[in-house]
């Protein structure tokens, strides 16, 4: 179980916070508001301050697509202010493009590469 906590692609932070709302996953709210803090090219990591069900929901932002994909992750933390709140890990369905993770204002996007590309490479 240990090797699916490991991350396969890198993460980069969110310098801003960046809003976003996920869908379908919670049992009495159609939506509930989340907080980005870090985005790699499979996935994102975020808060929130309320307990979501792990499994498939849709996360959109502001002027991006919506994006399907499955939570995977759940961390219960403690805020500075001595409340709770849940940190969680977003699979996505699709990769995201260098473009769209630079537009989420992440620092430390350094030459992302698709792995279709590096394979095609190697090969020829």
């Amino acid at each position: 179980m240990e090797f699916l906590l490991k991350r396969r692609w890198p993460r980069f932070e969110c310098k801003k916070s960046v809003n976003a709302k996920i869908f379908w996953a919670h049992r009495l709210m159609p939506f509930v508001s989340v907080k980005l803090m870090d985005v790699s090219k499979k996935g994102f990591g975020f808060t929130s301050e309320r307990k979501l069900q792990e499994g498939s929901c849709e996360l959109r932002i502001r002027s991006f697509p919506a994006m399907i994909g499955d939570i995977v992750y759940r961390k219960e933390i403690k805020s500075i202010k001595g409340e709770t709140l849940y940190q969680y890990g977003f699979y996505l369905s699709t990769q995201l493009h260098k473009t769209q993770i630079e537009n989420l204002g992440c620092k430390g996007v350094i030459h992302i590469e698709h792995v279709n590309k590096d394979d095609d490479e190697a090969l020829g």
